[in-house]
């Protein structure tokens, strides 16, 4: 994987952002549609007028009241070239494009053009899932996966690597890929950088209880082939990872807090929510340490699992019974 960078928190939601009603806003629509543009030539370098000149047949435009109601397409790029230049800078600031300068085509003077980093260029990918009618599109996806994650030897990326060879082989990538679109890029405030990014990609399931199993087995698989110290640096890093999320969701903090400090040495076990499975009340709840792979196997097809490490003793202080279920993230 690439250097991680550290993003401004929020800028999947703003890229992806949708209204009440669940359509993409005009803000997002531009967003992605710019990054989109950037496919024609991942590996060159564009101006924003020439950008605009194609966003201006791809995206709703919000004109002003005018009395001139034949605009040319010229003069509406022109008055919206400052906020389409905002849409870049904001882009850049969040490492999904890159700019430099360079002269002017008319007149004197520098400006800017821009091109997609290699993480831009990922999201672009995975937005065109939804444009590209073609089934070159998993395919382009796929392969700028495998090739992102063979540039250094971190554990993240041997596990991907292997997963999503074996997703490949079984036919489910596709699922797979609309998968990340659905249910990882959208409705998403955590992602903040490549390695959040591709943790949750590793998480993600799709509903369907047999194909879930599926990814469970070749998710185990694919941690059984890594070397003892990928092994031990990936369980590390998902511990921090899944706890992180965990604690985003906490009901009771301070007994959350307590716990995770208890098996703050305990590398394969995480502190997980168990609240009263008869009343169904989250306030009431409370956190045991259970085996990393056991949740995520919980996560995957069983969440019966995670049962075996409640306490039977453990009543609720409401109903007095021992019915207990855990919070999935």
């Amino acid at each position: 994987m690439l250097g991680t960078t550290i993003y401004r928190s929020e800028f999947f939601k703003e890229i992806f952002k949708v209204d009440e009603n669940g359509i993409q806003t005009i803000r997002s629509l531009y967003y992605q549609n710019i990054l989109k543009f950037f496919l024609k030539d991942s590996s060159k370098y564009f101006k924003v007028r020439m950008v605009a000149n194609s966003l201006i047949t791809e995206v709703p435009t919000r004109r002003r009241k005018t009395k001139n109601t034949n605009e040319s397409a010229s003069k509406i790029i022109e008055n919206r070239e400052k906020t389409l230049r905002k849409y870049f800078e904001e882009l850049t600031s969040w490492k999904l494009l890159e700019s430099r300068e360079t002269d002017k085509e008319k007149g004197t003077g520098k400006t800017l053009e821009y091109k997609l980093t290699d993480f831009g260029q990922l999201i672009a990918l995975v937005i065109n899932i939804d444009y590209d009618m073609s089934k070159n599109k998993y395919d382009s996806l796929y392969q700028y996966l495998l090739s992102y994650f063979t540039h250094q030897s971190y554990s993240l990326d041997e596990l991907c690597i292997r997963y999503l060879k074996k997703c490949k082989a079984v036919n489910l990538f596709e699922p797979f890929a609309r998968n990340i679109k659905k249910n990882l890029i959208y409705y998403n405030e955590v992602i903040r950088n490549e390695h959040d990014f591709f943790t949750y990609m590793i998480l993600l399931r799709t509903g369907n209880i047999q194909t879930d199993e599926a990814l469970w087995k070749m998710w185990k698989e694919s941690l059984s082939e890594l070397d003892p110290n990928h092994r031990k640096h990936l369980y590390h890093n998902l511990k921090l990872k899944v706890e992180r999320i965990i604690e985003q969701k906490a009901t009771n903090y301070s007994e959350y807090e307590r716990i995770r400090y208890a098996i703050r040495d305990k590398v394969g076990h995480i502190p997980v929510e168990s609240y009263c499975a008869k009343c169904n009340d989250y306030t009431k709840c409370s956190y045991r340490p259970v085996p990393l792979q056991s949740y995520l196997a919980s996560l995957f097809y069983d969440p019966e699992i995670l049962t075996d490490f409640l306490s039977t003793s453990m009543k609720c202080i409401v109903c007095n019974e021992s019915r207990f279920s855990c919070t999935a993230i």
